[in-house]
């Protein structure tokens, strides 16, 4: 959800970006003095050059009262949706891949259960009701499915969202990084050689998906780039930048004791991947799932129907492109 930043300031202004406000905002239970200083830091840095935006992740009723004391001014909203049955597998194979990367798989461990988890659906699939808590707050709904983020697609389409938040678009070179896959999730990766502390990343600067102080893209890069654009002889279709922290000599010998060590590393997140291919799921695994317990089947349908039908009526297009959600309804 987006707003504007001040009101003194002048709002036909056409802004280069907005910055990214920490998802954790809206969730009042994990305030801290810390937390609060860091989100007023991120909106001072956007005083007068940047709109900023809160992201709602997944629905809470406890949200609602924050959402009214603290969203006073009407805004656009980006509503982010995915084919509901797309999204219930990408979310129970993000538990488990990120088991495996934090070595604590349990095979036997029954990841399907999660479909009994009212939390995890609350995550995942509530989007009707993620809309509604916020519906007092909104002038206008774009609604953007996933698909259109993806590979050639994501640039026209951010290009449609910044003409109607009046920003400018990013470069488009930005867009073609792999964020939230299982081959970046292994990343940032230390190293020390000769003394050195080494970061091997597939994003440049200090960005982290797991470090809670380096989720944003907007922070400074005051690194020292070793080599820019390294691609490993295991994953070629993979780029990845080596920095340090502060300038150091760079040696053919340095160079190569850094590559030697990429590539061991790189052993590791190959035998990783191997091991979420075998256990992740797909559709078939979780439709068969579906029909051996009905009571599942059942209810799972009627909290789809519920959480479907504002797409459903106000973008029946993207509704009618969810193949597999078709294919759950004839179960």
């Amino acid at each position: 959800m987006l707003h504007p930043p001040p009101s003194q300031i002048d709002k036909k202004q056409k802004y280069n970006n907005i910055l990214p406000l920490t998802m954790l905002s809206l969730h009042g239970e994990y305030f801290d003095n810390k937390t609060t200083l860091r989100i007023y830091w991120e909106l001072f840095r956007g005083y007068g050059y940047a709109k900023w935006g809160i992201t709602i992740d997944g629905y809470d009723e406890n949200k609602k009262d924050y959402i009214k004391s603290h969203i006073k001014n009407k805004a656009p909203a980006i509503c982010l949706i995915r084919c509901p049955i797309e999204t219930i597998i990408s979310g129970i194979n993000y538990g488990i891949g990120r088991s495996i990367i934090e070595n604590r798989f349990n095979s036997t461990f029954d990841y399907m259960g999660l479909l009994n988890d009212e939390r995890f659906l609350k995550d995942t699939i509530y989007f009707t009701s993620n809309i509604n808590q916020i519906k007092h707050h909104i002038d206008k709904i774009i609604y953007i499915d996933t698909t259109m983020l993806m590979k050639n697609n994501a640039y026209q389409t951010i290009k449609k969202i910044a003409k109607e938040l009046n920003i400018n678009p990013p470069n488009n070179e930005k867009l073609l990084i792999n964020v939230n896959d299982t081959f970046t999730k292994c990343f940032p990766y230390k190293i020390n050689i000769d003394n050195n502390e080494i970061l091997i990343s597939p994003f440049e600067g200090e960005f982290s998906l797991i470090d809670y102080d380096k989720t944003h893209y907007n922070m400074k890069d005051t690194r020292f780039y070793i080599q820019r654009d390294y691609i490993p002889s295991r994953f070629p279709d993979r780029i990845l930048h080596i920095s340090s922290d502060k300038e150091i000599i760079v040696s053919n010998e340095l160079l190569n004791k850094i590559h030697k060590n990429i590539e061991l590393y790189l052993d590791k997140v190959e035998s990783m991947q191997k091991y979420y291919d075998k256990y992740k799921i797909n559709k078939n695994i979780l439709f068969e799932y579906l029909v051996k317990n009905p009571k599942v089947l059942e209810k799972l349908k009627i909290i789809l129907a519920k959480e479907t039908s504002m797409i459903k009526n106000d973008a029946l297009h993207i509704f009618n492109s969810w193949i597999y959600y078709q294919e759950f309804l004839e179960l």
